[in-house]
C-alpha cells in the first residue's frame, strides 16, 4: 500500500494475542501528530508543510545571561533567628524537638532533620502568639 501526499502512511498491523485492542485512540492519535500533514488551497499550493532547518524548542528557556530581573538572583538565606536552646514562653526549639521524637525508639537522620524544621516552625508560632498576646496587655 503506497500512501500520497498529504496522507499518513499506514499504520503497522498490531500483532500477538492483544490484536486490534491494543492501539488505542490517543496512542494513534500521538502517533499521527508526528507526520505532517498538508492542504490543497484554491490556488493549488500547500499549506502545513514544516519548513526546511532546524526547529526550535516547543518551549524554549531563557538562560541565565539572557534572563534579567530578580527570578536570575541567587535567594538570600536567612539564618534562624533563635537558638535551640533559648527559652522563650518556658519552651524552646531543643525541648519541643525531643517531645516529637519521643514516639521514636531509633529515628533515623531523616526523621530527625525533620523533626528539626517541625520543632522550629511550631517554636516561631509559640513565639509569633506569645507576643500577640504581649500587645493585648499592654
Amino acid at each position: 500500500m503506497v500512501s500520497g501526499i498529504g496522507q499518513a502512511p499506514p499504520l503497522p498491523a498490531p500483532t500477538g494475542p492483544s490484536s486490534s485492542s491494543s492501539y488505542d485512540a490517543f496512542g494513534i492519535d500521538v502517533l499521527l501528530e508526528s507526520w505532517p500533514t498538508t492542504t490543497e488551497t484554491e490556488a493549488g499550493t500547500s499549506v502545513n508543510q514544516p519548513e526546511a532547518g532546524l526547529v526550535p524548542p516547543a518551549d524554549p528557556v531563557a538562560g541565565p545571561v539572557e534572563e534579567a530581573g530578580p527570578a536570575n538572583e541567587t535567594p538570600r538565606v536567612v539564618p534562624y533567628p533563635y537558638q535551640p536552646d533559648e527559652v522563650i514562653g518556658g519552651d524552646c526549639v531543643s525541648s519541643i524537638e525531643g517531645r516529637l521524637l519521643a514516639r521514636y525508639s531509633f529515628p533515623s537522620a531523616e526523621v530527625i532533620r525533620i523533626a528539626r524544621i517541625q520543632a522550629q516552625d511550631l517554636f516561631e508560632v509559640k513565639v509569633e502568639i506569645i507576643r500577640l498576646m504581649a500587645g493585648l496587655y499592654i
